[in-house]
């Protein structure tokens, strides 16, 4: 154990080399440490976060790390927020289909070739058909249940952006995409607007299923130019690849110090 500990210390020298460190150990009757602490012993000033409660002091680096170092949460007050992790669930080459198709240059299967290029003669957006226009859609099978979070649309640069507004975005396991839940929101005139011609909307969901389908409930035309999904599972608070090195030492300290 003392050459894990050592080679564990070696690794992390880098980290902590900055800090000054007094080990000791104390007792508490309403801790639930127990006996030896990963704390340390302030006897000569902190150069790191002075716990205020119990004048411990702990590596600036455990301020903000998720872990409750002071006893009483106090390094863990006053964090800043940590932005959602967002995940992309790979749509590439996924199967689509959609209610008609206009020409080879519309095809269902431009909204998931990982290109955003917003011009329609790029061959890289999809286009339903003029013969075809009553309640268009197009859609996605992500082959297995998903939790989808968000929906990216990226509509058209070149003409006929407006086209998109109301358009309702699905996602759900029902073949019969029209029987899926309905995202948040449907696509607003104020989105269209504010973004730059081919720009991203984005469409909260927060949805599970194998499908993400995408429709207008007139008669119109649908064209997209590419269509990207993240995952909820990117919302859960990711702690760095620092910080759960730090506290793998933190816990390799402790098992040595029993």
């Amino acid at each position: 154990m003392k050459g894990v500990v050592i080679a564990y210390v070696v690794l992390f020298s880098a980290v902590i080399i900055n800090s000054v460190w007094a080990w000791d150990s104390w007792e508490s009757s309403d801790s639930s440490w127990g006996g030896a602490s990963p704390y340390i012993s302030a006897t000569t000033g902190c150069s790191g976060f002075l716990c205020p409660n119990n004048g411990w002091c702990i590596s600036a680096l455990w301020k903000c790390d998720g872990d409750n170092d002071c006893g009483d949460y106090s390094d863990e007050q006053s964090c800043p927020t940590v932005a959602p992790l967002q995940i992309e669930i790979s749509l590439i080459g996924k199967p689509t289909s959609q209610s008609s198709t206009h020409a080879s240059q519309g095809t269902s299967d431009h909204a998931v070739d990982g290109n955003t290029n917003g011009y329609y003669f790029s061959d890289s957006c999809t286009h339903t058909a003029f013969n075809n226009v009553g309640n268009p859609w197009w859609a996605v099978d992500m082959q297995q249940d998903e939790c989808v979070d968000k929906v990216v649309l990226y509509n058209r640069a070149d003409c006929c952006e407006e086209r998109l507004e109301g358009a309702i975005v699905r996602v759900g396991s029902n073949p019969d995409y029209g029987q899926n839940p309905e995202c948040e929101s449907r696509v607003s005139m104020d989105q269209i607007s504010s973004a730059s011609p081919g720009d991203r909307i984005e469409i909260e969901c927060n949805l599970s299923g194998q499908y993400i389908s995408v429709e207008l409930p007139r008669w119109d035309l649908l064209t997209l130019c590419e269509v990207k999904a993240t995952s909820c599972s990117g919302n859960d608070k990711r702690m760095s690849e620092e910080t759960r090195l730090l506290n793998l030492l933190k816990r390799v300290l402790e098992i040595d110090s029993e």
